[in-house]
Formats: C-alpha cells, structure tokens, sequence
C-alpha cells in the first residue's frame, strides 16, 4: 500500500512540475526570450521563436546575427508594456534600453530607451515569437 502511494504521490509531483512550466505567460515569455538575448543566452531565445521560423534559420544562423547585431550595441532591461490578443495572434509592445557605443571611444555612446512591436502566436503548445521583417 505504501508504495502505490508513494508512486500515485511521485506521479503528482511530475505532472505538477510539468504544468509549472507551461504556465509562463505572454508577458513573461516576452521579457525573458529578450532577457535571454541580453544575457547572449541564445539557445534559450532561440527556443521562443515559432517552430515554423524555427524550420527556416537555424539556432547557429540565429546566434551569429544577434551577436553580429550586438556588436556595436548594448541591449538592457526589456519591459513588458501592454498586449493586443485574440484567441491565436497576440501583438505585443515593450520597451528596451538600447545603449550605442560609437566606433570612436572617444566619441563615447548613446542610449534611448526604444519602443518594440513583436507578433506573437499561440500554437498548441504555447506561445510563440514570430520575427517579421521591416
């Protein structure tokens, strides 16, 4: 009897885990995929790209045009600002502290705390970014 408790008790906590997990919101997903670009952790932003974006770049092609975009360029503090939603498409704006640092050291650098539009959309399994081109 113990251990058919102990396994019904270990299956709970497995399935729990689980569901926590999944449960990330829009919101958090939005402020960690950036959190994740900003700490050049770009496997874990990779993995809020839509599978279907996922099938075209590559986690390598990915990550040398992010660290090439950050060559000149400091990415900080991504803030959640607001979301517009239906039931498979969010469009989400937040905001990011964009510091530019001029190729001459003495010229110093610049920041702007900037606007940013993303498209994100819901599959079965969560939410997803989807990069558009501008």
């Amino acid at each position: 009897m113990k251990m058919i408790l102990k396994a019904v008790l270990f299956t709970i906590v497995v399935v729990l885990t689980g569901c926590s997990e999944s449960t990330e919101t829009i919101e958090e997903k939005v402020v960690n995929r950036w959190q994740a670009i900003v700490d050049s952790d770009y496997e874990k932003a990779y993995s809020y790209l839509s599978p279907s974006y996922r099938e075209v770049e590559s986690l390598t092609s990915y990550s040398v045009r992010i660290e090439t975009a950050k060559i000149n360029v400091k990415w900080e503090k991504p803030k959640f600002i607001s979301k517009q939603c239906d039931k498979e498409v969010c469009d989400v704006e937040l905001t990011l502290k964009v510091t530019y640092s001029f190729p001459r050291k003495s010229m110093g650098s610049a920041s702007i705390v900037s606007p940013i539009s993303e498209k994100w959309v819901k599959k079965s399994d969560g939410w997803y970014h989807v990069p558009t081109k501008k």
